[in-house]
């Protein structure tokens, strides 16, 4: 993996790994955020809180989640997949079947995440959710074959490398 296209690949997949936590992060708040609403709700002794603020507050931070899902879950953890795949199928890291594998798997899920912003049912019922097993089941099956077997490392990372000769001043 010596070339600036690499690189560049490496780059990309560590920036959308990135903006996908991103997401995840905003998934995490809204959600605790909920949990704080739903206490604020049940102790409110002062009243200051109108019950009509509270549910428009609480269906806002029900659409942050949904949407933190959608895009970063979905989205973005498809693109880095995808990315991740054609560096190691570009590379030969790994057997061609695996990275191919996980394009499709990644495929697969950009798709069911373009469905959800679409305003197709994407939860945990829907029959969309088959888009995302192949990706499920072979990031498991290529977890287990770089514990089982590592990197395929090319012949050449291995060949001693000649010694330089020195030509002899006349």
């Amino acid at each position: 993996m010596a070339g600036s296209g690499d690189a560049s690949g490496r780059r990309l997949i560590v920036g959308l790994r990135a903006v996908e936590n991103v997401f995840y992060v905003a998934g995490a708040i809204g959600m605790l955020v909920m949990l704080v609403m739903l206490t604020l709700s049940q102790d409110d002794a002062v009243g200051a809180a109108a019950p009509a603020d509270l549910v428009a507050l609480g269906a806002m931070l029900a659409a942050l989640h949904t949407w933190s899902v959608v895009i970063g879950t979905l989205i973005f953890a498809g693109l880095g997949c995808l990315t991740l795949n054609v560096v190691l199928f570009r590379s030969r890291l790994v057997p061609h079947w695996l990275s191919i594998w996980g394009l499709i798997g990644g495929l697969g899920v950009v798709t069911y995440g373009l469905l959800g912003i679409l305003g197709f049912d994407t939860g945990m019922g829907s029959p969309y959710m088959l888009l995302a097993m192949p990706l499920a089941i072979q990031e498991m099956v290529f977890a287990g074959w770089l514990l089982a077997k590592g990197f395929q490392t090319g012949e050449a990372q291995h060949r001693p490398t000649p010694a330089p000769r020195v030509a002899a001043a006349a």
